[in-house]
């Protein structure tokens, strides 16, 4: 509806993130806030400041990764 375009704020549309993550989470922090929140994609923040989303399945993919390539060279 382009009447609304000029009364209607992006304030108006937005929700506060379930949970925020720091970027120097841990992984066993970073899964829990996930979990505790059924959280699909969280904001990463660097000393308070917005640095990028993280999604959680990017974060399994990573993890399945890293578990491999230990697997195979340990």
């Amino acid at each position: 509806n382009r009447t609304a375009y000029e009364t209607t704020y992006i304030k108006d549309l937005m929700t506060d993130p379930p949970a925020i993550l720091n970027i120097d989470d841990s992984m066993l922090q970073v899964m829990k806030k996930f979990d505790d929140d059924d959280a699909w994609y969280l904001p990463v923040t660097d000393n308070g400041i917005f640095a990028g989303f993280v999604s959680k399945s990017a974060v399994f993919s990573h993890y399945r990764l890293a578990l491999k390539q230990e697997k195979v060279g340990g």
